[in-house]
């Protein structure tokens, strides 16, 4: 899923940590960078690559797709407050052109891979392949997993991009939030927005607990409505505290105070990160809502703490979260490519899935995000904006196979939906492979 809100147009170099910027950025005053904002996400990431891997010791690390989430509605909304002082009121049209910027290339590289894979090596599952896609272009892969149970059907073999059920809630919260935000901003101002996304986080939350009781777990893990609270929280935190504003700095004893805050904080995540378990009852009755409130607490820490910045944003985990969204992208499909969990599991199979993983989020991240996405220039990759003469090969044979996929699958096989019937009452989410513990 992408969390990479802020653009090269919208951050400064702040200490080493080196940002592209653009040539023709806007006469707006830029979000100061803040490098444990990435090494948050970073941490978040991880624990999903380790949970989906057959991690036991993260066996609640799907979790950091709710903290992936906040960290997601946190820097939209910052983007969006950003516009709106600079030019009082929010160019919609602008700010959609730049998600989809941020969004797409990274997403088509990998439904473009994944085609490819299909199309050559697995043909037998050809049929379900068209439907995820389409889905995926569309950015409604969870509600096709609500939906079609054929979708979630074959447990021993998922889709491979079943996991874009997040990105897809990203995106759908992109359209719809930036439209809130400039109505009622317009009516009513930042305090009764904030108080609004309180509103709507708490309502979201209650939905997930009715929603799970009365149309199961499935229903409540991937509904748009129901998943919504993370990003809502983040962006009410986004209306109250944004990076280099005034009030957002603290010093002195409240520094030191943030900074035991914010290891208490991270103590509380990694318990649950670690004891908790898909098939956890109490996720979906607020468990998912009190790490969305964590991670916010921790995300504030980080904004207002010089030193609690730096010590998340060290070297490593700045790095990683840089090319989060490409590790999330790649991780599902490699992870069924070497044979799921119960092969990935073993310890030289772990290293090379996680090897590969990283492998291809660095080449996309270095190929595709920077020079489509950021316009700027990257060694290897020629011209500003235009990648190499490999890459564009590449992007060609992608998207043939993408196409190719689109039309294939318009139906599944007879077995399927008696298969999903059993699937629909395993766990939720993109970790319907894991055996159960």
């Amino acid at each position: 899923m992408d969390t990479r809100t802020r653009t090269s147009t919208d951050i400064t170099r702040r200490g080493d940590a080196r940002r592209p910027v653009a040539a023709d950025a806007p006469a707006a005053p830029a979000l100061v960078y803040r490098a444990g904002i990435d090494g948050l996400r970073a941490l978040a990431v991880v624990a999903v690559v380790f949970a989906d891997g057959g991690a036991g010791w993260m066996s609640g690390g799907f979790l950091g797709i709710e903290m992936l989430f906040v960290i997601s509605g946190y820097l939209m909304t910052t983007l969006l407050v950003r516009e709106h002082r600079a030019r009082s009121r929010v160019d919609l049209v602008r700010f959609w052109a730049r998600r989809a910027r941020r969004v797409l290339p990274a997403l088509l590289t990998v439904l473009g891979g994944v085609s490819i894979f299909v199309l050559v090596l697995r043909p037998d599952e050809l049929h379900r392949l068209g439907p995820d896609v389409r889905a995926a272009l569309a950015s409604t892969t969870n509600w096709h997993l609500i939906l079609s149970p054929a979708a979630r059907a074959g447990a021993a073999v998922p889709s491979m991009l079943q996991h874009l059920w997040s990105v897809a809630i990203g995106v759908q919260f992109a359209v719809w939030w930036p439209l809130l935000f400039a109505l009622l901003h317009r009516r009513r101002g930042l305090r009764r927005l904030r108080a609004v996304a309180w509103l709507l986080a708490v309502a979201s939350a209650i939905a997930m607990v009715v929603v799970a009781l009365r149309l199961g777990p499935v229903r409540a893990f991937y509904g748009t409505d129901t998943r919504a609270s993370g990003l809502l929280i983040g962006a009410a935190l986004g209306l109250a505290v944004r990076p280099g504003s005034a009030t957002a700095q603290v010093t002195g004893a409240p520094a030191r105070r943030l900074r035991v805050l914010s290891l208490l904080v991270l103590a509380g995540l990694v318990v649950i990160l670690t004891v908790s378990e898909a098939r956890s009852v109490w996720l979906l009755r607020g468990g998912i809502l009190l790490v969305a409130i964590l991670t916010a607490l921790m995300l504030a820490a980080v904004v207002r703490g010089d030193d609690v910045d730096r010590l998340f944003g060290a070297v490593p985990l700045r790095w990683l979260g840089l090319r989060s969204y490409g590790i999330y992208l790649w991780h599902w499909p490699v992870l069924i490519g070497l044979g799921g969990p119960a092969t990935v599991g073993r310890w030289p199979n772990s290293v090379l899935y996680l090897t590969i993983t990283v492998a291809l989020a660095d080449l996309t991240y270095r190929f595709v995000e920077v020079p489509l996405c950021r316009m700027r220039r990257v060694r290897g990759t020629g011209r500003i904006g235009r990648p190499s003469m490999a890459v564009r090969a590449m992007a060609v044979a992608c998207g043939a196979a993408t196409v190719a996929a689109l039309l294939t699958g318009q139906a599944a096989p007879a077995d399927a939906t008696s298969s999903a019937s059993e699937t629909d009452t395993q766990r939720p989410g993109h970790l319907a492979a894991q055996p159960a513990r």
